[in-house]
Order: structure tokens, then sequence, then C-alpha cells
């Protein structure tokens, strides 16, 4: 007897290239097969017809160091609950407040956490974090690294314009030393852009950046005074040939919604001119819970801008467990994977979502989370 089947639900799997019904017969944590109609006994049984099943949605740009950080937010709740078994933390901890998130965090919650650790070694605790040059710790960072390599994926780094400038005039050097850290530990690097001031512009940090690498709010709004257009695109709104160069060396550019990073009319023109971005993010924080919301809140706003629901769970399954260097263990439900499930329900009506903004966008299509199966437990 097996521990679960989920029966009856269209799946939707990129990794498989499968998108039908399918049912989904788990043991042990692990998936054990999936076929168009499963008939064996198990301990537990999902009926989700009528319903999508997709791989356990990732999210590559979170903020869950809840109690550590002003921004960090309960993972479980927030996230698992709402059909994301796995989050990248982007970079809530450094060096020197890493071991509370590990051990009070990461090692306690359902929620698989998978953080990469800030260049400064404070972290996010108090912004402006590397405005001062003595939080910029790289023999700290990369001690740290080492010692938590199961764990740490590699290094995160923002930028901003001001009066929220949590960098000053530190960027390049920050730059350098970031991306030398990354490369004596084989990790990533997430930058989070956000109109930096003209003497380090975007297509500067992009010549730094490597293949795997991340650029993180890819849809951003305008941020006058500094820029008359969105930082990706050009004065025509034509997405900048830097960046497009960019991705062609493998550079990963990922959503990152939060509370102030997604525009509709960036998105817009950034998709009208044929530039996708590798993974769909939240950014979920405190301070993003109006406005990202959840997974399925933004991935339906995906939804309404016109993108197929297949090509919106690839960005948050099978894209990211590739970011990540998870490819055929996340993401994906294919034989072997880990048995993290989500079910969502598919409504149909009129919507109108939100942007970071407030501008407004009609869609006829939302998302809800109705089922979610984590390492072959049900957990909501």
């Amino acid at each position: 007897m097996y521990d679960l089947i989920v029966k009856n639900g269209t799946l939707i799997d990129p990794y498989q290239n499968i998108e039908g019904r399918r049912d989904i017969v788990v043991s042990e944590g692990k998936v054990v097969s999936v076929d168009e109609e499963i008939n064996s006994a198990a301990k537990r049984v999902v009926d989700a017809s009528g319903r999508i099943v997709t791989p356990g949605l990732i999210d590559l740009h979170t903020h869950v160091y809840w109690g550590g950080t002003p921004l960090g937010v309960d993972p479980d709740s927030t996230c698992l609950m709402r059909g994301v078994t796995t989050v990248l933390d982007a970079g809530s901890a450094g060096c020197n407040n890493f071991l509370g998130f590990r051990k009070f965090i990461i090692e306690r919650c359902k929620t698989r956490i998978i953080p990469l650790l800030h260049i400064s070694s404070v972290g996010l605790i108090k912004p402006p974090e590397l405005e001062d040059i003595r939080n910029l710790d790289y023999d700290g960072a990369v001690e740290v690294a080492e010692a938590n390599k199961n764990l740490i994926k590699g290094f995160k780094i923002r930028f901003a314009s001001p009066p929220n400038n949590h960098i000053g005039k530190n960027g390049p050097q920050a730059m350098r030393l970031i991306r030398e850290a990354a490369e004596d530990t084989g990790g990533i690097i997430m930058v989070h852009p956000k109109s930096m001031s003209p003497g380090f512009p975007l297509e500067e940090i992009l010549n730094l950046l490597r293949k795997s690498d991340i650029v993180t709010h890819c849809f951003a709004p305008t941020h006058p005074l500094y820029l008359p257009h969105a930082e990706i695109l050009d004065e025509d709104g034509k997405v900048l040939p830097s960046v497009k160069r960019a991705t062609q060396r493998g550079i990963n550019f990922d959503v990152g919604h939060g509370s102030g990073n997604f525009s509709f009319d960036t998105a817009m023109k950034a998709l009208a001119d044929d530039f996708l971005p590798t993974t769909i993010s939240t950014d979920i924080n405190t301070a993003a819970l109006k406005t990202a919301k959840d997974m399925p809140t933004t991935m339906s706003k995906f939804l309404a801008l016109g993108l197929p629901l297949s090509k919106v769970v690839e960005l948050i399954t099978a894209n990211p467990a590739k970011v990540l260097g998870f490819e055929g263990v996340l993401g994906t439900l294919k034989p072997g994977a880990e048995a993290d499930i989500t079910v969502l329900e598919l409504e149909t009506g009129e919507y109108t979502f939100y942007d970071v903004k407030g501008e407004s966008f009609r869609g006829k299509d939302l998302l809800k989370p109705h089922t979610v199966i984590k390492g072959g437990e049900i957990v909501t």
C-alpha cells in the first residue's frame, strides 16, 4: 500500500512536458509513479478533480527570517500554506546573524528554506546595510558560507536610489568583493538593482555577473529622479541590448514583485519585446503582503498579462529548480523526485489586479491554493 495518491487532477509539469489528467503515487516522501489512471491502494487519497496539480511551487525571492529582521515573515503560514514548498531567502541574514536564522527558522520550519547570505555582515536587520563600509565583511561571509555549505547557495547585494540608498558610494567595491566571495565558495549572486546611481549603472553590474547569477526586480517601475524609464528599458520602451546579451550569457532575470518592484507597464513593454523573465517570485515580506499577497495571486497577474498557465508554472517550478541546482529533484513530479505537490483552484470571472504603483489590470483567471503536500505529507 502506498502512502498517498493524488487522483483526477490536471497535472502541469513543464519539466516532463506533461499537461493533462494524471494520477500521482507517493511513498516515503518521493514520487513513485505518474500515470493517466492508477488504481493502487493508498493510505491517503487526494481527489483533485477539476483542479490544477503542479510540482510544489518554488519562490526564488523571499524574506523569511521571521523575528530576526523587520522584513521577515513566517514561511510556513505565508508561503507553505499558500502553495510554496521551497523558498530562496534573499539575504535576510549576514555572517553575524546567520546562525540564529539557521537554528530558529530554517531547521524548525516545514518549508524548505534555501538561504543566500547577505554580503553585509548584519544582513537586513537595519538598512542601509552597506552605507557603512565596516559592514562589508568579506572574510566573515566566506567563512560562514563555507561552514554552512550544505545550506547557503550564494550571496545577495542590494542597491537603491536615495532616499533609501542601501549601499551609498560602496557599490563598486561591494560588487567586486561579492563576486570574489561567490567564486571562492562556488555560490551564485543575486543583485537587487532598483535604479542605481548614474555612477554605477546596470550595464556595469551585468558585466560583473556570471552565468547562473540573478538580477531580481526586473519588472520594477520607474524611479525618478534618476531614470526617465524602467531600468531594463530604453527611452523607446524596448529592452536594453545589454540586458538581452546578459540573458544569452545565462544570467537569470527574476521578477521579485515585492512592495515596490513590479509594474504592469514595465512588464507589458518587456513582454512585447519578447523578453520573458527566467523566474516569477514574490519578494514576500512584511511590506509586500498587501501588494504581492502570495504566489497564486502573483501567478494570476501573469495570466492576466497573457502568459499561458503552463509557462507561468514553468517559471515557478522547473526554472527556479534549475537556477538552484535542483533540476529533476525539485520543480517536477517525475518518479524519484521530492513529493512536493501543489493543488490549485482556477476560478474564472472578472478580477482586478494591482501593481506596486496602484495601477490596475483586469484578468479573467484567479488561482487559489487548495491542497499542499510537502515531502509526501499533506500540510493543508
